[in-house]
């Protein structure tokens, strides 16, 4: 444990002359479990952090933002937390994601998030949070829709929808392989189009028609969202 720790330590002090302003602030309420400030802090932290693209068109921000904000009213109590350099850590667990050069997962099975310590920012963050406040919403459509207003089903049975024409859609093949993990389940597909700008600029791309309208992917999946998860997008 205490070579892992050094590990951490050490690819940390390499990485940080590159972190946003906001991300020391974030590390210490995230080895804290202090979700709730987490996801007070978001909404600032959304504006220091740098785009995964270059010249991130200004239309992906507001989404971002408004998830941000949204993640405020949420409870996140039951939600628990581990970094590598937490005394609980289940450094197997860190060690597999490492394996598959992940940042972060969430594992809705015991509704824990695993953020590597030196890979922190407000965008991974986010990311894991947006995983787990939809994982409650899209299972309980799941299991039992009924128990869901009618927006909510609505919105689940849009994101569904849009899901499956993305991953048949021939006009661009790389698309699922360069985001598979989008693709794993409606709980990824949801929490990478809401966190990756490079993904969403792919979906602004991709035009359909369903009946006689014509509908443009990213703006159907902002509706969905809109719809379904109480977001709104001005």
């Amino acid at each position: 444990r205490e070579e892992a720790v050094a590990s951490v330590k050490e690819l940390r002090g390499r990485f940080a002359q590159d972190e946003p302003p906001h991300v020391p602030e974030l590390r210490e309420l995230v080895e804290r479990g202090n979700l709730k400030a987490v996801t007070n802090m978001l909404p600032r932290a959304a504006n220091q952090t740098r785009a995964p693209i270059k010249d991130q068109p200004k239309r992906y921000q507001p989404i971002y933002k408004a998830v941000a904000k949204k993640l405020k009213g949420i409870d996140f109590s039951r939600i628990r937390v581990q970094t590598e350099n937490m005394p609980d850590a289940d450094l197997e667990y860190f060690r597999t994601l490492r394996d598959a050069d992940k940042d972060g997962e969430f594992d809705p099975r015991t509704n824990t998030m695993y953020l590597r310590s030196e890979r922190l920012n407000a965008n991974l963050v986010l990311h894991e949070l947006v995983h787990a406040g939809t994982v409650q919403t899209i299972r309980q459509y799941e299991l039992d829709p009924s128990k869901l207003t009618e927006d909510q089903r609505n919105g689940v049975e849009r994101l569904n929808n849009l899901r499956t024409f993305v991953q048949k859609q021939k006009i661009d093949p790389t698309l699922t392989k360069e985001y598979a993990a989008a693709f794993e389940s409606p709980y990824e597909f949801v929490a990478v189009a809401m966190t990756s700008p490079g993904f969403q600029h792919r979906l602004a791309q991709r035009e359909y028609t369903e009946g006689s309208k014509a509908k443009n992917a990213w703006t159907d999946f902002v509706q969905a969202v809109a719809k379904g998860f109480g977001i709104r997008i001005k």
